[in-house]
């Protein structure tokens, strides 16, 4: 999952599941901040820099073959 544990999930065609899932996360202030930290940290892993060494390290690889 592309958003890792910086979300909360919830099934799309399922209003019970949706409404729970904005319910914790306005209710209950320590899961709302792990979320939010979590969602911060998560980010990095698509920063351009990150993006970019990631395209540098495959372009290595594939000139080495």
């Amino acid at each position: 999952v592309a958003a890792g544990p910086g979300a909360w999930l919830a099934n799309p065609l399922d209003v019970a599941s949706i409404r729970a899932g904005i319910l914790r996360l306005i209710g209950d202030e320590t899961y709302r901040q792990r979320v939010v930290a979590d969602g911060l940290k998560n980010v990095a892993r698509y920063s351009p820099a990150t993006i970019a060494q990631a395209y540098l390290q495959l372009y290595r690889e594939i000139a080495e073959v």
